[in-house]
């Protein structure tokens, strides 16, 4: 529902129910805190996700207490609890640099306090954002840049080497108990030119409805292995958020890219992805669609009429 239809209803109820979903929020927001300072990271990492999934609830259409610039900030705030999260679980984190670890959670409690203090005024929530979040990085060497929702421009420039070999694939993360893990193993994919691309890659990244990341891009080292028809890969994923984490809608794209040397930059040639209706344990074969990525999954056109595919194994994993 929209936040202007709510307004038929009363708005102390509306005023009720703001103040309650905030504090609902407030609540382990504080505890992951003071849990963090105490060195309990896994501990603040179960809290952090706590808090995470309360803001999922205060964001979809249907909760008229927020509105739409107020959920937009609050979708943000989300996205670096996400990370703070993941650098928590991972225990290198707390002592090497991370965009996680980079998160000042104590601005973004007090920017939530002011969400509910002051109504939100849009330029304050954003200063605050702008303050505490850091921008995400682009993997693979890639500059900062915003994205739209379907790209019109695959082509990104390159490093002077034209990629990052080793790729950028993340450890599993800690598993938590009562959650479940996604392992995809990217076998191969089927295209009827393999031979021409150079230093061939995939990135993997997993979105909402929106389009919007849920988690940091991953991208695979350069592939070297060649057959007919195929492109191999053979690299494990892990993806970060355990399925429970995942929104209603969620789905995981995997995005094909390759070095242009005449124009130095990576390219986009195809996508495929994955539905969270299909996260089952063994192989799987997606259909692989032309470029641009269409994160909304609106326009989708098959590459190629020949029955070539990309190539996953996938694993569940309950602690």
């Amino acid at each position: 529902c929209a936040y202007g239809d709510c307004l038929r209803g009363s708005v102390s109820a509306m005023s009720t129910e703001r103040v309650r979903a905030v504090q609902a929020v407030l609540e382990p927001l504080s505890q992951a805190v003071d849990m963090e300072a105490w060195g309990l990271f896994v501990e603040a990492a179960e809290e952090y996700q706590k808090t995470v999934r309360k803001l999922n609830v205060a964001v979809v259409p249907e909760n008229c207490s927020f509105s739409a610039d107020e959920k937009e900030f609050l979708k943000r705030v989300i996205q670096g609890l996400q990370l703070k999260a993941a650098s928590l679980q991972d225990l290198s984190s707390v002592q090497e640099p991370s965009a996680g670890s980079q998160v000042d959670v104590r601005r973004l409690k007090t920017a939530l306090q002011d969400l509910l203090d002051n109504g939100g005024a849009t330029s304050v929530l954003e200063s605050s954002l702008a303050a505490t979040l850091p921008q995400p990085p682009r993997s693979g060497q890639q500059p900062d840049h915003i994205r739209s929702l379907v790209l019109s421009d695959d082509d990104y420039p390159s490093t002077a080497a034209g990629k990052d070999l080793a790729g950028s694939l993340v450890q599993r993360p800690r598993l938590l108990p009562g959650h479940t893990y996604i392992n995809i193993t990217i076998d191969k994919i089927g295209l009827k030119d393999p031979h021409t691309y150079i230093d061939p890659l995939i990135t993997i990244s997993v979105k909402n409805l929106l389009g919007e990341d849920l988690e940091p891009l991953q991208d695979t080292p350069v592939a070297s292995t060649r057959e007919i028809s195929y492109i191999v890969f053979g690299q494990a994923v892990e993806i970060q958020r355990p399925v429970e984490e995942l929104p209603q809608g969620a789905a995981i794209f995997f995005e094909f890219k390759h070095f242009k040397p005449k124009k130095s930059v990576i390219s986009t040639r195809c996508f495929s992805f994955m539905e969270m209706d299909e996260l089952k344990p063994g192989k799987a074969i997606l259909e692989i669609y032309k470029k641009p990525t269409d994160f909304l999954r609106k326009k989708l056109s098959l590459l190629s009429i020949k029955p070539l595919y990309l190539h996953l194994t996938l694993s569940l994993h309950t602690p």
